[in-house]
């Protein structure tokens, strides 16, 4: 689960309650994690760029918004093996910042953004906190599946929209990114056969850390708010390149009574392929209930 708290300054100071957004959009905006992440329709700030760019139009003029989000990932794990306990725990917060400016010239609202787009962070107990590695336990079976693992992606933006007539608006925005992965786990390296599989004893701690500084992507939407009916609806379709990770590799072992690694200029890649996302929303705006819908 994700909690998501947010802290977003505009010409005053709210501070959104907790909010599980559930994927629907990025962590970048503080007023996307106020709606629980229905944002495809009520966001148009810097959120939109990253969404669903024509809702930028709603409004003209100049304006700026700055923001921080904290993300708490917490993560739960239990091995198969029997009797083996529910593991939980959480990272430190992450914290997200977030900032854009808008501006209106000749019809055209434009709109630029610098953000933490999207961000995860999760990390069980480390084996290491054990002074003896004959200690650990099936309470830590997770350590050959992952330790700790974290993905970040910073993003710079820029948008434009327009309206078409009185109900509809238009818009496109284009955004290169930082994609950022670390993860830590280990892996058993004792001989079959004369050491006990799965002792931690003979465990190597592995780490991986490395980035793509540059991955374009590009959103266009579209905004269609009626004059005669409190229903506003939008759509968009999201394209990114694949991020292609090169990552430093450092292992560590339990020596003296484990083995050791001294890795020489390893390296590690990581493709990770984004897919095409198409978004939909609906929002009604009453005398005095308001309601938002969002897809993807």
């Amino acid at each position: 689960m994700i909690r998501v708290g947010s802290l977003c300054l505009l010409l005053a100071c709210e501070l959104a309650r907790s909010a599980v957004a559930g994927g629907l959009v990025t962590t970048s905006s503080p007023r996307s994690v106020g709606r629980a992440g229905t944002a495809t329709v009520g966001d148009d700030g810097g959120g939109a760029l990253l969404c669903n760019p024509a809702a930028i139009a709603r409004r003209e003029g100049k304006r700026g918004e700055l923001g921080m989000v904290f993300v708490d990932d917490e993560i739960e794990w239990q091995s198969s093996a029997a009797g083996a306990p529910v593991v939980r725990d959480q990272a430190p917060s992450s914290m997200a910042p977030y900032g854009a400016a808008f501006g209106t010239v000749a019809g055209w609202t434009i709109g630029l953004g610098a953000m933490t787009s999207a961000v995860s962070d999760r990390s069980l107990r480390r084996p290491t906190d054990i002074n003896d590695p004959a200690n650990i336990d099936v309470a830590f079976d997770f350590r050959y599946a992952g330790i700790a693992g974290g993905w970040r992606r910073d993003t710079v933006t820029a948008g434009i929209a327009r309206r078409v007539g009185a109900s509809f608006a238009l818009g496109l925005a284009v955004a290169a990114s930082r994609v950022s992965l670390i993860e830590i786990r280990r892996m058993w390296a004792g001989f079959s056969g004369r050491d006990d599989i799965g002792s931690a004893v003979n465990d190597l701690e592995i780490g991986f850390e490395g980035a793509d500084p540059f991955v374009p992507s590009i959103v266009g939407g579209l905004l269609f708010v009626s004059e005669d009916t409190p229903l506003e609806l939008g759509a968009s379709v999201t394209w990114s390149d694949s991020a292609k990770i090169d990552a430093n590799v450092v292992a560590i072992g339990t020596r003296p009574m484990g083995p050791s690694a001294s890795p020489d200029a390893a390296t590690a890649t990581l493709l990770a392929e984004a897919p095409v996302i198409a978004r939909a929303g609906a929002r009604y705006v009453g005398s005095r209930i308001v309601g938002e819908l969002g897809g993807e």
